[in-house]
This record gives C-alpha cells, sequence and structure tokens, in this order.
C-alpha cells in the first residue's frame, strides 16, 4: 500500500469572527490493515445535524473504526484502493475484513464479490484519482477519475481492478 498524503487544513473562526486557520496536520482517525487492499481515512465527523461548527471534528479515538457514519450523523472519509488481481480477491474472507471494521452487520457478501455491504447511509463519493469497479446486486459500472456515485443505502461493492491505486472522497450521511 502506497502512504498518501493525508493533510486536512481545518479552518475556523475567532471570537471576533475573523478566519483563521486551526489546523494543519494529516488526519488522525485511519485505518490500515495490512495485507488489505484498501486504506479508510476518516477527515471529519459530525455527530449530529444541524452540525456545531464549534465542534472539532475530530474523528472519535475513544471507540474502534466504523464504517458506517454514527446515527443521525455524517462522516467525511478518504478511500485509497489499491489493485488486486481477480484470484486476490477469490481469496479474500469478505466477513474478516468487514469485522475489522466494526462492520460485520453491513457485509452482505454474495457471489458478486467478497466486499458486497450496505450501511444505512446515503453516501456521496467523487474519485479523486484511478478507477474502480462498481459492482451492485444485478449491475457493474467502470467510474473514474471526475466521476460522482450517489449510492443510497443500497448493496454495493468496489473492486479496483485496474493497475493504479484509486482515490475515493466520500461523505456518508446517516439514514433512516
Amino acid at each position: 500500500m502506497q502512504d498518501i498524503k493525508r493533510v486536512r487544513v481545518v479552518v475556523t473562526g475567532d471570537r471576533d469572527g475573523r478566519s483563521y486557520i486551526s489546523s494543519d496536520a494529516p488526519a488522525s482517525g485511519a485505518l490500515v490493515q495490512p495485507g488489505r487492499p484498501t486504506a479508510l481515512t476518516d477527515v471529519w465527523h459530525v455527530a449530529g445535524v444541524p452540525a456545531d461548527p464549534a465542534d472539532s471534528g475530530e474523528p472519535p479515538t475513544d471507540r474502534p473504526f466504523t464504517l458506517a457514519p454514527p446515527a443521525s450523523g455524517i462522516v467525511f472519509r478518504v478511500v485509497q484502493f489499491d489493485p488486486v488481481s481477480a484470484d486476490e480477491i477469490a481469496a479474500m474472507d469478505g466477513r474478516e475484513i468487514f469485522a475489522a471494521m466494526n462492520a460485520s452487520a453491513d457485509h452482505v457478501g454474495g457471489e458478486t464479490s467478497p466486499f458486497m455491504h450496505r450501511t444505512r447511509s446515503l453516501d456521496f463519493g467523487l474519485v479523486l484519482e484511478g478507477s474502480l469497479t462498481m459492482l451492485l446486486d444485478d449491475d457493474v459500472t467502470e467510474v473514474s477519475a471526475g466521476d460522482i456515485i450517489i449510492q443510497r443505502a443500497t448493496s454495493h461493492a468496489w473492486e479496483n481492478r485496474g493497475s493504479q491505486r484509486a482515490l475515493v472522497a466520500f461523505v456518508l450521511v446517516s439514514a433512516m
């Protein structure tokens, strides 16, 4: 897994309403599983809506990483997908991968892909770099840099079947 630059600039306001940079450092919430084809970096968390701009937005460190956003909350996440071959995918245990993300209940598995999952969230994705295969129950499509995906709490999986890494920015909004 190639390390990606994970810098996050946070801008806020002082008592007089003047803007300033309150943080210029890597995001603290990352999940990297050695030997796995993905690295997930949580850039910002919103505990509930409407959001409090004064909230730190730091991913919680007092609990394990979770795939889904908090109830009534939002997560801004960047995911790096490394290329994997069909043989490598076939050898992976999706249950184990999703358990490591505290997402066993979201894993649906199946014949389509060991990575099939469904979270109770409305997900907005923007492919920043590379390309991915998006697998659905009855459909498959390729997405590449500049493409936007709106995933509405449905079963899906991501696979990088290419030769270059892919980066995708996601905003996950808790759904009913």
